[in-house]
């Protein structure tokens, strides 16, 4: 959900990219689907995990990780600077695997994202 809204805020002055730790090839959920589909027409349909031991971390100027352990985990694992990785807190909807649970976490998500979305737009001179 998260790097579906970033890219969609951020077009072409950003190149965002989706990975999970652990995941590989796997479908959004369909309550992610639809959800994202509802509120921000956003199709995911033909989203499929990839997980980050296929990228090439040091590439990226952020990378968000969804919990603390993920974060920790990136940094020694893949040595990458701890100043590009962001942490958040925020609730794997799949555990629960309620509508309440994805709308909450959407609510996490897009509340967390709109100041690295701010960043970002000040850094590339890109203001709308």
């Amino acid at each position: 959900m998260a790097a579906s809204l970033a890219a969609a805020a951020l077009g072409d002055i950003a190149d965002v990219t989706s990975a999970g730790v652990d995941a590989s090839g796997q479908r959004a959920s369909e309550k992610t689907i639809t959800l994202m589909r509802c509120r921000h027409g956003i199709d995911l349909s033909a989203h499929r995990s990839v997980d980050v031991e296929n990228l090439s971390l040091n590439d990226f100027d952020y990378i968000i990780a969804m919990k603390a352990d993920y974060a920790a985990r990136i940094v020694t694992r893949f040595g990458i600077l701890s100043a590009k990785v962001i942490q958040w807190d925020v609730d794997d909807p799949m555990i629960e695997n309620t509508d309440a649970a994805y709308e909450r976490c959407l609510a996490q998500i897009e509340k967390l994202l709109e100041p690295l979305l701010k960043q970002i737009r000040n850094q590339t001179g890109t203001f709308s």
